[in-house]
């Protein structure tokens, strides 16, 4: 009797030694999974975000050019891509056909009109993920004073730590298309094309 008494103090000690070990292996297993990354907010990297589109021009060719963005950013939510948000200005001075006329001809009335509207924008409503990296992406794009819908295709190319700058880092592609008619765009129709092709590459990140 005297001996089972005696072994109790040796037991009690043992348990509180095992919860002891379990409770600091429960902390350390928390500790070591990632906490869930917030909703952040990107800028855009300008010389590095590029706007390209064409159109058919007189059934010889698809005619190309290429616009700046001046300014966006994106709200980004890793966990969750869906709630995902995005509103960018484009400079539409910027408007590059690689000549000098040619450029002063698609900037005047009938065309750009880059006097009364220097500037479109796009600002996101709705994103939805076919996976993991790719989804569509669909905003109000506002050109010539006109607001339309807009559904880009995009591929997530990269979120990561910029290894410059040493900040968090996204980089996208994306594709569409749009009728230029549906914005008030119609000289030279049907000869010159309506429907007007648009290829992104954009990149984004934390100051």
């Amino acid at each position: 009797m005297s001996a089972s008494r005696s072994s109790q103090p040796a037991f009690h000690a043992t348990a509180a030694c095992l919860l002891l070990m379990l409770s600091s292996f429960s902390s350390a297993a928390q500790d070591a999974i990632p906490a869930p990354i917030a909703v952040q907010t990107y800028t855009f990297d300008v010389p590095h975000t590029q706007i390209y589109f064409s159109v058919n021009h007189l059934g010889f060719s698809n005619s190309s050019a290429l616009l700046s963005l001046k300014e966006g950013t994106l709200t980004l939510d890793q966990a969750n891509m869906s709630i995902s948000k995005a509103e960018v200005t484009i400079d539409v001075a910027s408007l590059q056909f690689g000549d000098k006329k040619w450029n002063e001809h698609m900037a005047d009335k009938q065309f750009f009109n880059t006097a009364a509207f220097p500037t479109m924008k796009f600002v996101s409503s709705k994103v939805t993920m076919s996976s993991a990296t790719a989804g569509k992406l669909t905003g109000d794009l506002t050109l010539l004073g006109i607001s339309k819908p807009v559904t880009l295709d995009f591929t997530v190319n990269k979120i990561d730590t910029n290894p410059m700058s040493k900040k968090p880092y996204a980089g996208f592609s994306a594709t569409g298309s749009l009728k230029r008619s549906d914005f008030g765009m119609v000289a030279y129709l049907p000869s010159i094309g309506d429907e007007v092709k648009i290829r992104i590459e954009a990149e984004a990140g934390i100051r």
